[in-house]
């Protein structure tokens, strides 16, 4: 996916009486100069209030929704969902994971408490060897004379369709292949868009079938690594970090780093492709390499299974630990974990196991491990205790951490993830 990006601003606009978006905020407005920062506004509806935030672009880039029920996750393209949408229900602990290309679904996986209760997904390819895909034209000027109006609604197409040309001989899902080559196609010519999410989506397939869950150390470890990207919207610039400290005394041995302009938008599931480049440039910067890494990030806890700390792992051929603040998918029963150092839970996700909520001090919230690359669970699970002697974090995200706050000044973050451990 590509976009430009301009300097980070913030604007909060209140909206009253169920305004919708489109009467309150023209796309216009922001077409020339696109919206890079946050927009949020405020919808009261009797005693519900939702939030729409969105980051680095509202034509293009991070979109936020939360009311009482759900909070979301998606990205934007021109008003429609596009890439990867996670939806967590607040009352259930339940978790919907959504792919959508224009505002066509291509996949989704509905999970209760980590178990797959519905899973669909349309085959992603170049090409669609359709021989009904000469009527979709003419489905959608059926639709438009019908409605007298020009319909550039992607779910109303899709809708009037299935409603109206279901038959024995063309399939659901033939004319969601055929109503959305023609719908992306159209935006294409317009110069509304480009087909690079695609490309992404196809990589994670590609990663996800190298992905090693064993250990396989070339050396003993003696040496490990932390790493951490930061930002600063302001310049749109952005530093990735390594520290490379001695496992027996955690002592910092050497550290690298890499700034760099911001290359890609802020699109949950896609981090990887954000980070991922700094962090090799100032690993190549290195003149002792590290045995393992240790990422504060998402190894395959992650809805594709292909978070930063896999994908790092896999580009260097480097076993990777994801060791993060905060879960992206998964259930764990709450209940049944403790309180005491050492203490885990199961994550489940897909129903099945993608990490675990480890405690690693006393009293306090869990981290979340999981595999990156090239080690097993059990492996990663010890190496984290064992970095973690005094402090919550890792003492590797800890080092990495001060590292980037000390070269960018200015650090924007935004935390986008529902934190539904703290309730």
């Amino acid at each position: 996916m590509s976009s430009n990006y301009y300097k980070f601003q913030r604007k909060n606009e209140l909206v009253f009486n169920n305004l919708n978006l489109h009467e309150s905020v023209s796309p216009k407005k922001y077409l020339d100069t696109l919206f890079s920062g946050v927009l949020e506004e405020k919808y009261n509806s009797g005693e519900m209030i939702s939030r729409r935030t969105y980051v680095a672009g509202y034509l293009y880039g991070l979109y936020i929704y939360e009311d009482s029920f759900e909070r979301v996750y998606g990205s934007m393209c021109f008003e429609y969902y596009n890439g990867y949408l996670l939806r967590y229900y607040k009352n259930t602990n339940s978790v919907s994971f959504e792919v959508y290309d224009m505002g066509f679904p291509l996949e989704s996986v509905y999970n209760d408490k980590g178990k797959t209760i519905e899973a669909r997904k349309i085959e992603v390819n170049d090409t669609f060897q359709n021989k009904n895909i000469a009527d979709f034209n003419s489905i959608v000027e059926d639709m438009e004379k019908t409605y007298d109006v020009a319909i550039d609604d992607a779910d109303s197409i899709l809708g009037w369709t299935l409603s109206n040309y279901v038959t024995d001989e063309i399939s659901i899902e033939d004319l969601q292949k055929g109503i959305w080559k023609i719908y992306r196609k159209d935006k294409m010519e317009k110069g509304l868009y480009n087909d690079d999410f695609l490309k992404f989506y196809s990589e994670q397939e590609k990663l996800k079938n190298r992905i090693i869950k064993e250990d396989q150390f070339e050396n003993k470890v003696k040496l490990i690594a932390g790493v951490d990207v930061a930002y600063n919207e302001m310049e749109q610039t952005m530093v990735g970090a390594i520290v490379v400290l001695n496992i027996d005394t955690l002592e910092v041995i050497e550290q690298a780093h890499h700034k760099m302009n911001i290359t890609f938008p802020y699109v949950p599931g896609l981090f990887s492709f954000r980070e991922v480049p700094p962090i090799i440039e100032a690993f190549n910067k290195l003149k002792v390499k590290p045995d393992l890494i240790v990422c504060d990030a998402q190894g395959v806890a992650h809805p594709k299974n292909v978070g930063m700390a896999t994908h790092l792992g896999i580009q260097l051929n480097i076993p990777t630990i994801g060791c993060a603040k905060k879960r992206l998918v998964g259930y764990y029963d709450k209940e049944k974990l403790g309180s005491k150092r050492g203490d885990r839970q199961s994550l489940i996700w897909n129903s099945e196991e993608v990490g675990v909520a480890l405690i690693t001090q006393d009293d306090i919230k869990p981290m979340f491990v999981s595999i990156g690359h090239k080690i097993n669970l059990g492996t990663a699970v010890d190496w984290v205790l064992k970095l973690t002697p005094k402090y919550r974090l890792p003492e590797t995200t800890r080092q990495a951490d001060q590292l980037v706050n000390k070269i960018i000044k200015n650090r924007t973050e935004f935390d986008f993830l529902y934190d539904n451990d703290s309730e």
